[in-house]
């Protein structure tokens, strides 16, 4: 019986830095199930629809996951993520940012002049989401997102925010 890995991620694509990390730490003997939230995947955690969900320790709930008696830590391990990086729909990074799209889990790498207060940050659920709200969204927009994501939206790069992070995640099982 095949253990089953679930995370954050796209149903058809790996664009999320959590479901590369599961297809590189977890061998091919193992199926990866992605879902549109962490809380998500825990929720079938809990109803046994998988055997385990990985969750960077960057999420900003995460302690949520921690502190749920329901749950317990199988294994704790440090993997490279995709390089995250700062994009637009434009060749050019616009001057006049008026909306930086972004996940939670991004916030602590922005760029000191995207704290400007008249900048509007909209935080999803994942980076590719934040590809998908700038594609949707483009004039005078930008994102923070990871390469994978970028690239597969046809994205310009305009920074390397973290080059060949290691991020912690945490494995959680019942």
């Amino acid at each position: 019986m095949k253990t089953i890995i679930g995370t954050l991620g796209d149903k058809d694509y790996i664009l999320t830095c959590s479901l590369d990390v599961a297809h590189k730490k977890y061998d091919k003997m193992t199926e990866k199930k992605a879902f549109s939230s962490f809380e998500e995947g825990i929720i079938a955690l809990k109803s046994r629809a998988i055997d385990i969900c990985i969750v960077p320790a960057a999420y900003p709930k995460i302690a949520n996951f921690i502190t749920d008696l329901q749950l317990n830590i199988k294994e704790v391990f440090l993997e490279n993520i995709p390089n995250l990086v700062l994009v637009g729909t434009d060749k050019v990074e616009p001057t006049n940012i008026k909306t930086l799209f972004l996940h939670p889990a991004t916030e602590s790498i922005m760029p000191k002049f995207l704290e400007d207060k008249s900048i509007k940050k909209v935080f999803v659920s994942s980076n590719s989401e934040a590809c998908r709200k700038l594609r949707a969204n483009p004039i005078n927009s930008i994102a923070i997102t990871n390469e994978l994501s970028a690239s597969h939206y046809g994205l310009y790069f305009y920074d390397t925010l973290r080059e060949k992070m290691k991020m912690p995640f945490i494995a959680f099982s019942l």
